[in-house]
């Protein structure tokens, strides 16, 4: 639950959180909150505070154009064997994803397309049917908020990366090895350029 409300902006950055009132929130006792609240801080998420709880990590830019690149180059491998194993059904379901995604866009649901861009990438990742790859994918699945200010201030940014989208599944289905690494390429830059603009506000509003 934690780890969602991070991904979707919903716990902010900058703000100290206590896990006490989290616990009241959920409605649990402490020990599962701080037990979370760990494996959040191990993973990347959070930074702990001794005594009072947590806040929510703050990447810089150069930090997170590190995370695409990284995500960048699994992705091309993860869309490699995925041509090998991807059936005509499978291919069909995550189009319909996207077009479900689009609407979601045009509509600023943030949490609907959160949700749904996250299904798709997972589903992507599992056709490559490599072995740990889904749950290093897990641990690079950060902060994905920055996204969802984006489509609230300038859906037209995010229609473009799900047009990327529909575009990886035109290779898979054609079966283009030779065009991965171009078009997973772009896909990251212009994952850069959606989330630099909403990331500059936050660090400025932390300085």
């Amino acid at each position: 639950i934690l780890r969602e409300r991070i991904m979707q902006g919903d716990l902010k950055t900058n703000k100290r959180y206590k896990v006490v009132k989290i616990a009241d929130e959920l409605g649990v006792s402490r020990t599962p909150v701080s037990n979370a609240v760990k494996i959040l801080a191990s993973q990347g998420f959070v930074t702990l505070l001794p005594s009072v709880g947590f806040e929510v990590k703050q990447l810089t830019l150069k930090e997170v154009e590190g995370i695409l690149i990284i995500r960048g180059a699994l992705e091309e491998l993860a869309v490699e064997f995925a041509i090998d194993n991807a059936t005509s059904k499978e291919i069909a379901n995550l189009r319909d994803i996207l077009r479900s995604c689009e609407a979601a866009v045009r509509k600023k649901d943030t949490k609907k397309y959160s949700k749904l861009n996250e299904e798709f990438h997972f589903r992507l990742y599992n056709l490559a049917s490599l072995p740990n790859l889904v749950d290093t994918f897990k641990n690079l699945w950060t902060h994905e908020g920055w996204y969802n200010e984006e489509l609230k201030a300038n859906p037209n940014s995010i229609l473009t990366l799900v047009e990327d989208h529909f575009e990886i599944l035109n290779i898979i289905e054609s079966k283009e090895k030779s065009k991965i690494k171009e078009i997973i390429r772009n896909h990251i830059n212009n994952c850069l350029h959606v989330v630099s603009q909403p990331l500059s506000n936050m660090n400025i509003k932390g300085q």
